[in-house]
């Protein structure tokens, strides 16, 4: 396909006609066209916050979202209080740490220990 008489106009190009003629070029394999369609993009300048700011906080999201998945993931298997077995390291399952980590008054609210 002769895109040569077309190239001029390459700069009033709206977004959406951009991009059609990109999967166009790529559909027929031809990457020169791809490169100067996007070449020929207008350019803007952008105002961005802090970068530094930016990925700290980035990061400290990532942090808690990591939290959030083993909490659900932890309390998922639990059948029991999560908050104590986390806390304590202790398994899962293992009641008698579970009672321990609790403090008197959880164990008084749910009564004696059975055997």
């Amino acid at each position: 396909m002769n895109t040569q008489p077309f190239r001029p106009l390459y700069d009033q190009l709206t977004a959406e006609e951009r991009v059609q003629l990109v999967l166009a070029a790529v559909a027929r394999g031809d990457m020169d066209e791809v490169a100067r369609l996007r070449d020929s993009c207008r350019r803007v300048t952008a105002v961005i916050g802090d970068l530094q700011y930016t990925e700290l906080l980035q990061g400290m999201w990532l942090v808690g979202a990591e939290i959030l998945c083993h909490w659900l993931d932890v309390s998922h298997r639990s059948s029991g209080p999560v908050l104590p077995q986390v806390l304590c390291g202790a398994p899962p399952h293992d009641a008698a740490t579970v009672r321990e980590c609790e403090g008197p008054a959880a164990r008084d609210r749910r009564g004696p220990r059975s055997p």
